[in-house]
């Protein structure tokens, strides 16, 4: 940690306690503002250390750190870009039938892909390990769209619609009220078709696709 950092660290810390604060922040409060002071410095140099690394460093446990981690979103609002997150951890994804079983190491972007899952209608299971996420291959497909770079999902969507109306298997289905891929897998769509057309319709650098695509038709 330089010594700009470090000053400026210590000037919000101050002002904790000398604006008319004296000796009101609590213990919590300031091992939160410490935490977020130590992460700061570790993100503005771009340094990626596991919570292992950190839990030696600090004398705690990974427990601990990882709730940090979450308090500190709390109470600083971290600026959490899931989506580009969750494309970094995509290539330690697995296939168990049938969840995508990946591990998200920060906490926070683990809940937030929860949270969109579930804000979508969808679920995701963290029960076996706190860090291991496992969602359903549909849900999953959806995410795909989710994070592309280029295109939207809706915009996505539209098109793998209009490419599954071409397929006479698929002439019996009505397709209007379906409004994703777990619907279309419910509808009777079969994962492997949703799979290859989506792998023709999303972006060239759309690693999550490129993976499922991979870990379902290998």
């Amino acid at each position: 940690m330089n010594n700009q950092r470090c000053a400026n660290n210590f000037k919000e810390l101050a002002e904790m306690f000398y604006n008319h604060n004296f000796g009101q922040a609590s213990k919590q409060e300031i091992e939160i503002f410490m935490f977020h002071a130590y992460m700061d410095g570790l993100r503005e140099d771009k340094k990626t250390i596991t919570d292992y690394t950190i839990s030696k460093k600090l004398g705690i446990t990974q427990q601990r750190v990882r709730n940090l981690r979450i308090k500190e979103n709390l109470v600083y609002g971290l600026n959490v870009d899931w989506k580009k997150e969750l494309v970094r951890c995509i290539s330690n994804a697995r296939y168990e039938d049938p969840f995508i079983v990946m591990d998200i190491p920060d906490p926070n972007v683990l809940l937030e892909v929860k949270n969109y899952l579930e804000e979508n209608g969808k679920y995701a299971d963290t029960r076996i390990n706190k860090r291991l996420l496992s969602i359903r291959v549909e849900f999953f497909m959806d995410l795909s769209m989710e994070v592309d770079s280029e295109k939207t999902a809706k915009e996505i969507f539209k098109s793998l619609v209009t490419k599954i109306k071409r397929d006479e298997k698929y002439n019996t289905i009505d397709l209007k009220p379906i409004v994703s891929a777990q619907g279309l897998v419910e509808a009777g769509v079969a994962v492997s078709s949703i799979i290859c057309n989506l792998a023709e319709i999303v972006s060239p650098d759309n690693m999550v696709i490129k993976v499922l695509n991979h870990l379902m038709l290998k």
